[in-house]
């Protein structure tokens, strides 16, 4: 399990996006750091379904976001995975106000705002309940919701793992590689978990992670070149939400 170790992680995140002219709170560099690392674990959540096979039953989006959650108990210690928790039950708030006057997208491979928002604060606090009831509290999931979460995540984390177990190491590799400019401070936010992912994990077959201009807020894996593209879209696209939640 790691530490919270990168002080400096939280003071380097703003610099390369003009979504944030001015120094922002610990909590807006918290929020955008959570979600770039969320964001990184359902991505490789699709990743390991193409090049593991793993079968999903049901949409592949609802196991990478499930797998996120997974990664997010997993890999920190208490502090740190509750930050970034808080983080992505923020980003799909916040994303559900910014859609609000859209048609849903119910044909969509992706499920609503909402219930993404809803089925994350169900997973994170089912992991641990004991501990994280306030996240019931702060997020108002429901009664009836909440009375499963712990077996919903213990089912959810037994599926993942029957996978993770197949790729788990204790000797650091480098089968996740960054292309990415090493100076540009999002690609440190990245390349820290990428480390990461590394220290707990050998695939098969590599993949690489970029940072990029996509045109488009996005991030997405491609099978064709087993790649995981961040696009710097999303992260102004963070950056502005931050400023539209008043962090």
């Amino acid at each position: 399990m790691r530490k919270t170790a990168f002080p400096a992680i939280l003071a380097l995140a703003f610099l390369t996006t003009a979504a944030a002219a001015e120094e922002p709170s610990d909590e807006a560099a918290e929020f955008v750091r959570g979600n770039v690392w969320s964001i990184l674990y359902h991505e490789f959540g699709h990743a390991l379904v193409d090049i593991l096979g793993v079968p999903v039953m049901g949409r592949e989006e609802d196991a990478a976001d499930a797998l996120s959650v997974v990664l997010t108990n997993e890999m920190w210690d208490e502090d740190m995975a509750r930050t970034t928790a808080w983080a992505t039950a923020e980003f799909w708030l916040q994303s559900a106000s910014d859609n609000a006057d859209e048609e849903p997208a119910y044909a969509d491979v992706h499920g609503l705002d909402m219930q993404r928002h809803f089925t994350h604060v169900c997973l994170f606090y089912g992991a641990n309940p004991d501990a994280r009831g306030d996240f019931v509290t702060e997020f108002e999931l429901p009664e009836e919701r909440a009375e499963g979460c712990a077996d919903e995540y213990a089912r959810t984390a037994e599926s993942w793992g029957l996978y993770l177990d197949e790729i788990a190491t204790d000797e650091p590799g480098t089968s996740i590689s960054m292309d990415v400019d090493p100076a540009d401070s999002i690609s440190i936010v990245l390349g820290y978990e990428v480390e990461g992912l590394n220290e707990r994990y050998v695939l098969p077959e590599g993949l690489t992670v970029s940072l990029e201009s996509c045109g488009e807020i996005n991030a997405f894996y491609d099978s064709a070149t087993m790649s995981v593209t961040f696009c710097t879209e999303y992260v102004d696209y963070l950056w502005e939400q931050t400023e539209a939640m008043g962090l």
